[in-house]
């Protein structure tokens, strides 16, 4: 992409390039400055820095959001060119409203298959011939909901047709989602938006690598009419995905999460789902590291203080606990402790107070919860590998050895058969109760793992 980019600061146009991902400014031979996008700068709402330019192929306004602002100092520019990191940028028809944004619309393959296209058609075999009749979009139409920045999102999934003549495939169906909500110049609202999306489509397909290229923004032409004006281009946490179309195909389809979708998404938009131990890509999904082991362990942590907040220490624990504090208050004035030693003590205090359940502990607790989702896929995987049923408490206890070990620096530990296998039942374990977050029952959490994970059982109705 070449063209100019426009510096209020400097009253001044500047040529740009543009290419992957890098942003190049050159200082020397600048214009005027253009002020018919003056009011479009002064609209938009955002903390971080922006320049904003005209494409010359095109003839769009382009706005970049960069890692700091090239113009912020006063001082003349004493170089001939320099070069600027690009997070996201807009790309916007020269006839649209100054950021009047409505709705974002999303296109990924991965969408395809979540809301399988044949919600889309019908089709009709006999011995003569073959029937095929599309759906009007309008009745494919399936919702859900969710809450970024105190904004109502309302979410629309269809699937849209596009007629080409004179093509080999004159026929396209695409799956599409749209995200509506209040007129707005919030850039914070509109990431926040893509941010949820982005990793709600994560979990579902248990790696990081989900490609979501060109976004929709709709919004108001100058003459008031409402239509597509515009894309968002994220290019922060973007990779190009090379992921195979039977890699695609391993995402819950959305017939089996569509009752609790809503809360899913809500979950995702408040922080309360955790992200770190999902692989980057399908074959990272393939190969343990100590690392992973750890993060799966972090998260199952983070999740079950979500799911079992209330859950209480047994009566003699609880009891026993109450003493060793009870007596760690009596110390100070026994002893005689200055400032000082009372300040230590609060720590050993604090300490005391943070204990509850071990991790061991935690994991067979979550274990006998979803017992019924998980026994089929537990015993299963141990067949397949010839090794000997165990308690759960055996698997539990293991884990948390390992856990320790890795944690403490043993980082040469040997990663056995058994290590494997309890890191890929806790990854189940950590699907099934952050499911039961949502408010899926266990069937719905057992199909969803059984698709997730490939475990090609039949699916519970």
């Amino acid at each position: 992409m070449i063209g100019y980019i426009d510096s209020k600061e400097k009253e001044s146009r500047f040529q740009f390039t543009y290419e992957n991902g890098m942003l190049t400014i050159y200082f020397n031979d600048s214009l005027p400055f253009d002020d018919t996008r003056r009011s479009l700068e002064n609209e938009i709402k955002t903390t971080q820095p922006f320049l904003m330019g005209k494409n010359a192929m095109t003839n769009e306004n382009v706005v970049f959001f960069v890692d700091e602002a090239p113009f912020a100092t006063k001082h003349e520019i004493g170089w001939t060119s320099s070069s600027y990191c690009v997070d996201y940028y807009l790309a916007l028809k020269q006839s649209a409203e100054p950021t009047s944004f409505e709705k974002l619309v999303f296109e990924f393959p991965e969408l395809d298959v979540f809301f399988d296209l044949s919600h889309g058609y019908r089709s009709e075999y006999n011995e003569k011939s073959f029937s095929f009749r599309t759906i009007p979009w309008e009745k494919t139409k399936q919702r859900f909901s969710f809450i970024v920045n105190e904004k109502d999102i309302s979410c629309e999934i269809t699937v849209s047709q596009t007629f080409r003549s004179y093509s080999n495939t004159p026929l396209i169906l695409k799956s599409r989602l749209g995200c509506e909500f209040e007129t707005t110049s919030d850039i914070s609202l509109i990431m926040g938006i893509y941010a949820t999306i982005k990793r709600l489509f994560c979990f579902l397909c248990f790696r990081k690598n989900v490609n979501i290229g060109a976004i929709g923004l709709y919004g108001k032409y100058v003459d008031g009419r409402r239509s597509k004006i515009g894309e968002l281009f994220i290019l922060f946490d973007n990779e190009m995905s090379t992921e195979s179309d039977k890699v695609i195909q391993k995402i819950v389809e959305y017939k089996y999460v569509r009752r609790q979708l809503s809360l899913l998404a809500q979950l995702v938009a408040n922080d309360k789902l955790y992200f770190e131990h999902i692989p980057n890509s399908d074959y990272e999904s393939h190969h343990l590291t100590v690392a992973r082991i750890i993060l799966n362990t972090a998260a199952f942590e983070w999740t079950f203080s979500q799911l079992y907040e209330g859950l209480l220490l047994s009566e003699r624990r609880a009891k026993v606990k109450d003493d060793i504090l009870s007596a760690l208050d009596d110390i100070s004035v026994q002893k005689g402790y200055n400032s000082k030693s009372k300040s230590e003590l609060k720590r050993y205090i604090k300490i005391i107070s943070s204990v509850d359940y071990s991790l061991s502990e935690k994991i067979r607790h979550a274990f006998i919860e979803c017992d019924t989702i998980l026994s089929d896929f537990v015993k299963n995987i141990r067949q397949i590998n010839s090794m000997k049923e165990e308690e759960y408490y055996q698997i539990a206890e293991r884990i948390q050895a390992q856990r320790n070990a890795f944690a403490h620096g043993n980082i040469d530990r040997e990663i056995d058969d058994d290590t494997v296998m309890d890191a890929v039942v806790l990854e189940w374990l950590n699907y099934a109760i952050t499911l039961k977050c949502a408010g899926y029952n266990d069937n719905e959490i057992f199909n969803i793992i059984n698709r997730v994970f490939g475990r090609r059982f039949a699916d519970r109705n």
